[in-house]
C-alpha cells in the first residue's frame, strides 16, 4: 500500500497495524518510505512456504484493517503513486462528496470527450457500479472496509 500519514501519527500507525496484522497472518511486512512527507509504503508479503491462494480469503480483512486505520489517523489511502485502477473503491469510500465531484468537474474540464485513459479513474462505468453497490451490498465482492464506508456516506447523505 502507498499510503500517507501524518508524521505525528507514523511510529503508533506501524506498531499498532503490524500487531494487528501479527494476530490474524503471518504475511510477511515491508515497511519503508519517505518519512519525513508522511509517505509511507507498506506492502504486505506472503509467507514463501504458502500459495498465493492461501491468502486469497483474508486480503479483504487486511485491506479494511489497513485502510481503516489510515483513515482513521486522518491519512491518505494513497500517497505519490496516485488512484490508478486498484482504488477506485477506497478512494470513493474515503472521500467526501465535495473531493468527488471536484475530481469529476476537473476530468471534464482537461478530458471532456472522455480519451484520455478512459475508464482509470473517472468514468461512467464506475460511478454505475457505485450505485449498484450501494443498492446491492450484500452481492458485492468489495471489502468490508468499502462497504461500510459506503453505509457511512450513504447515511451523511453524501451519496
Amino acid at each position: 500500500a502507498d499510503i500517507s500519514l501524518p508524521l505525528g501519527e507514523l511510529a503508533d500507525f506501524i506498531d499498532k497495524i503490524s500487531y494487528e496484522i501479527s494476530l490474524i497472518s503471518d504475511c510477511q511486512i515491508n515497511c519503508f518510505g519517505h518519512v519525513g512527507d508522511g509517505n509511507l509504503h507498506f506492502n504486505l508479503f506472503r509467507n514463501w512456504d504458502k500459495t498465493v491462494s492461501s491468502y486469497e480469503s483474508i486480503v479483504p480483512t487486511l485491506s479494511s484493517m489497513l485502510y481503516g486505520e489510515v483513515i482513521k489517523r486522518n491519512g491518505s489511502i494513497s500517497a505519490e503513486h496516485g488512484i490508478g485502477r486498484l482504488k477506485k473503491s477506497q478512494l470513493l469510500a474515503s472521500s467526501d462528496k465535495a473531493k468527488i465531484d471536484t475530481i469529476k468537474a476537473i476530468k471534464k474540464a482537461i478530458d471532456p470527450n472522455g480519451i484520455f485513459n478512459p475508464g482509470v479513474l473517472i468514468d461512467v462505468y464506475f460511478f454505475n457500479q457505485v450505485n449498484h453497490l450501494q443498492n446491492h451490498k450484500e452481492h458485492s465482492p468489495q471489502s468490508p472496509f468499502v462497504l461500510n464506508a459506503f453505509d457511512r456516506l450513504i447515511q451523511e447523505g453524501q451519496l
